[in-house]
C-alpha cells in the first residue's frame, strides 16, 4: 500500500509538472488566429481581439482572450468586453483544431444606442419572412459552443440601460436561458428563467422593485419578427400601487412608434398578464384580495375586470 501511494504521487506530481510547462509548447499565437477564424466562421461576425493570449491546462483546457471588440454597422450593434474564457476540448489543442464546450464573457458592454445610422423617416414599413426568427438563428449559433456565459454586464439601449446583467445560455434538448440584471428606469431587479416549448418559451420571473415590492409572473414568451408578445399571471402578496405607478411611465421607451411590420401576427410589444394581488396600498388605503387583468401594448395600458375589496366593501370594474 506504502509503495501505491508513493507511485501515485510520483505520478501526480509529473503531471502537475508536464501541465505547468505545456503552455511554454503551444503556439499561442496560431491558437488565436484558429479561434478567431472559429470566430468569425461559427458567429458570421467580425471581431478583433489581444492576441496575446493565455492558456490554462487545469482542470480542462481554458483559453483567456483580452480586449475584444465587435461592431456591426449595419445593426448599429457594438460590443467591448474585457476578457473572454474559452474551455476546449484536450484533443482540439493538439490537433490545432479549436473545439469549444463554453464560452464565458466578462464585464461585457453591449451598445444599441447608436441610431444617427438609421433613416430619419417617421414611418417605416419592414418586411418580414414568417419563418424569419432570431432566437432560431441565435440558438444554431448556441450549438457550436454549448454554454455561454455572461458576467457582470451591461446593456446600452437608446433611451434605457440593463446593469449588472449576468446571464447562461444552454443549448440541450431544449433552448434554455437563465439569469438576473437591474433596470435603473424600473427601478427593479429582475431574476428569470426562460424554456423552450416548441415555438415559445415558458417563463418564471421575480421583479422586486425598489426592494419593497415583489412580483412573480410565470407564463410564455412568443417572438414575432423584431417584437414579442407575453401571456401569463402575475402574483404578489403586497404592492404599493403609487410606487410602480410612478415607473410606468418610463416604460414608452420600450416602444418604437411609427414603425410597422409586414406579413407577422403582431405589430408591437404586447404583455397581457392576469394579475393577483393579496394587498394592495392606494395612497393611505389598502385593498385585499386584489385580481385584474393587465394589457400593455403600443404604449397603451388597460386594466380590465378590475376586482376587488375595501373593508368589506366590493370595488369592480375596468380603468
Amino acid at each position: 500500500m506504502p509503495r501505491f501511494l508513493k507511485f501515485s504521487f510520483f505520478f501526480f506530481t509529473i503531471f502537475l509538472i508536464l501541465v505547468a510547462i505545456l503552455p511554454f509548447f503551444v503556439d499561442k499565437q496560431k491558437i488565436a488566429t484558429l479561434i478567431e477564424d472559429k470566430l468569425k466562421n461559427d458567429f458570421e461576425v467580425n471581431l478583433t481581439f489581444d492576441k496575446d493570449i493565455s492558456i490554462n491546462f487545469f482542470p480542462k483546457p481554458t483559453l483567456k482572450i483580452f480586449s475584444i471588440k465587435y461592431v456591426d454597422d449595419k445593426s448599429n450593434i457594438e460590443l467591448i468586453a474585457d476578457k473572454i474564457n474559452l474551455v476546449a476540448t484536450w484533443a482540439s489543442i493538439f490537433n490545432f483544431k479549436p473545439e469549444v464546450e463554453s464560452l464565458e464573457v466578462f464585464s461585457p458592454i453591449i451598445n444599441f444606442n447608436k441610431t444617427d445610422k438609421i433613416t430619419r423617416s417617421k414611418n417605416l414599413i419592414f418586411v418580414k419572412n414568417s419563418d424569419e426568427s432570431f432566437i432560431t438563428s441565435f440558438k444554431s449559433k448556441l450549438k457550436n459552443f454549448g454554454v455561454i456565459k455572461i458576467s457582470q454586464g451591461r446593456i446600452n439601449f437608446p433611451e434605457n440601460a440593463l446593469k449588472n446583467v449576468n446571464l447562461i445560455f444552454k443549448s440541450e434538448s431544449d433552448f434554455k436561458v437563465k439569469g438576473d440584471f437591474e433596470f435603473p428606469k424600473l427601478a427593479s431587479k429582475v431574476i428569470f428563467d426562460l424554456v423552450e416549448k416548441e415555438n415559445s418559451f415558458d417563463f418564471i420571473v421575480q421583479q422586486k422593485i425598489n426592494d419593497k415590492n415583489i412580483i412573480q409572473y410565470r407564463g410564455d414568451l412568443n417572438f414575432f419578427g423584431k417584437y414579442f408578445l407575453i401571456n401569463g399571471q402575475g402574483k404578489s402578496n403586497f404592492l404599493n400601487a403609487n410606487e410602480i405607478s410612478n415607473l410606468f411611465g418610463n416604460l414608452s421607451s420600450f416602444f418604437i412608434s411609427g414603425i410597422k411590420l409586414a406579413n407577422i401576427p403582431v405589430l408591437a410589444n404586447e404583455i397581457n398578464l392576469d394579475f393577483k394581488i393579496d394587498k394592495l396600498k392606494i395612497n393611505e388605503a389598502f385593498l385585499d384580495s386584489t385580481q385584474f387583468d393587465l394589457k400593455l401594448s403600443n404604449n397603451v395600458l388597460k386594466i380590465n375586470a378590475f376586482n376587488s375589496y375595501y373593508n368589506d366593501a366590493n370595488i369592480n370594474g375596468d380603468l
